[in-house]
């Protein structure tokens, strides 16, 4: 990132971009801890943290007293795992939402006229600029990158 936007904007951008994750990831639990990893992960830990709460089937042959404490513990269990399954539910939706906000601003992009974002552009001239000063001869013989609509790129995202 560095290479491609000069040593201080890459900098404040790599910087930047931390502290969205971060903030993305933080837990809610009043800890301030980071759950540092990937969405799919999280989908999954959420979907096993319901998958616990809702098997809490006391069997109905147990004594009374044995019922009682199992629905203690049971009751305990949920106390403890609530608050973390909140928390996966909440990094879900910042991370949803950050997504909305990226397409928003791409589609804006689109309605003001551009046909690509500046970020796909400036991700080429970083890949481009090495191979023109080592093999010009190479990045000459390279079709430029193909104009891809993003207008359709935007429609596979969100259909994802």
């Amino acid at each position: 990132m560095i290479s491609l936007l000069g040593e201080e904007s890459g900098w404040a951008e790599y910087t930047r971009q931390a502290e969205n994750f971060n903030a993305s990831r933080t837990m809610t639990d009043g800890s301030d801890n980071i759950f540092g990893r990937s969405v799919d992960q999280i989908e999954v830990h959420a979907r096993q943290l319901e998958h616990a709460l809702a098997d809490q089937d006391v069997p109905p042959n147990l004594h009374s007293l044995d019922a009682g404490m199992m629905i203690q513990r049971q009751e305990e269990m949920r106390a403890r795992l609530e608050p973390d399954l909140l928390s996966f539910n909440n990094m879900l939706a910042r991370v949803r939402q950050a997504t909305h906000d990226y397409l928003v601003a791409t589609e804006a992009e689109l309605d003001s006229g551009q046909e690509q974002s500046n970020f796909f552009d400036q991700v080429y001239m970083r890949i481009n600029s090495p191979l023109t000063r080592c093999a010009p001869e190479t990045a000459k013989n390279l079709s430029p990158r193909k104009t891809v609509s993003r207008r359709a790129t935007l429609r596979t995202l969100a259909t994802r």
